[in-house]
This record gives structure tokens, C-alpha cells and sequence, in this order.
């Protein structure tokens, strides 16, 4: 007797008997046969958990988007940070001006882009000394402001020998404001 499993499920067929004389002969391409398909609610249960992966993920990119965490306040002369809790879009600073009246690290006239967002942010503002017409060696050894409201802090003092080095300034912002921030570099 010899025993044969069902193709679809694998399950003992009834054993059927075999003669002496008889040759059992095995058809190679059996081996290399694709397994049936798979059922359709198998498929349409994989199908339907690859959507709803994708639509959580595009609420996710949305929720990202929209709560202003892709689209923080602009400031191309600096690396902005989130908005503050204060009220919503009550900074307005139009450009950030720099004065140094020894032209400290090629510095003076070196203006930033201004940035806007809520009241008592902070902005993260950042420079690579020497400037474009500085000359090395130089150091800056201090920064303030006469803006009203405003309050600074940086990794001051800086002194450059040679190549570049990073000058970071951080502006925290009063609960409203619109105009120019004014930076002076000794």
C-alpha cells in the first residue's frame, strides 16, 4: 500500500493498493508546482491591513505637517526652534541686524532673516566666523541688544586661529513683538 497526501491540504488520502507489478512512476515537475493561491479572504485581509497602514501613516505626515512642526517659523540666518506658548503669531521680526563696530570676525553688516511665531519663543541663530571679509586670526567676545524685550545668550567668547568656527546666538523673545532685532558683537 502506499500512502498519498491531498495536493490542496495535505491531508492522508485513503491508502489505495499497489500491485507487485505495477511501477509507480513520480512526475518531476510535481516538486517545482506553485502552491495554489491562497484564499481570497487571506488575500483581501492582507490588503486590507497594508491600507489601513498607509492611511495611519498619511494622517501621521498630516497631523506633522499642519501642527507646525514641519513648518516652523522661517529664519535663513539661523536654525529656528519651536514657537513659544504665548499668542500665536505675536513675534514679527522683519530682519535681524548686526552691528560690531570693530568689525569683530568680519561681522558687521552680516544680517540674518527675520522670523515670526508665538510669544516668548525662542530663536537659535547661528554664523561661521570669520565672515566673508573677516580676517584671522579674530574673536568675539560679546553680543547684546537694545531691542526691547529681547534676551541673549551665546557661546561667547569665540576666538578664531584658523578655518571656521561656529558662533550661536539664542534670542528669547518677549510676548509681542514686530520690527527689526538689533545684535551688537564686540
Amino acid at each position: 500500500m502506499l500512502a498519498v497526501n491531498c495536493q490542496w491540504c495535505g491531508a492522508a488520502l485513503p491508502p489505495r493498493p499497489v500491485s507487485t507489478a505495477e511501477t509507480i512512476e513520480f512526475d518531476v515537475d510535481d516538486a517545482t508546482d506553485e502552491q495554489p493561491d491562497e484564499p481570497d479572504s487571506l488575500r483581501n485581509t492582507r490588503w486590507g491591513v497594508r491600507l489601513a497602514v498607509l492611511v495611519v501613516a498619511l494622517i501621521l505626515i498630516a497631523a506633522v505637517f499642519y501642527s507646525g512642526v514641519a513648518n516652523p517659523p522661517s529664519n535663513p540666518g539661523g536654525t529656528p526652534l519651536p514657537n513659544g506658548t504665548g499668542a500665536p503669531n505675536a513675534i514679527q521680526v522683519i530682519v535681524v541686524e548686526v552691528y560690531s563696530p570693530d568689525d569683530a570676525c568680519g561681522l558687521n553688516g552680516w544680517n540674518a532673516g527675520g522670523f515670526s511665531g508665538n510669544g516668548g519663543m525662542m530663536d537659535l541663530m547661528s554664523w561661521w566666523l570669520p565672515g566673508s571679509h573677516g580676517t584671522l586670526p579674530c574673536s568675539v567676545s560679546s553680543v547684546s541688544t537694545n531691542t526691547s524685550g529681547f534676551s541673549l545668550t551665546s557661546n561667547l567668547p569665540v576666538s578664531v586661529t584658523s578655518g571656521q568656527a561656529p558662533l550661536v546666538v539664542t534670542a528669547y523673545s518677549p510676548p509681542a513683538f514686530s520690527g527689526v532685532l538689533n545684535l551688537t558683537f564686540r
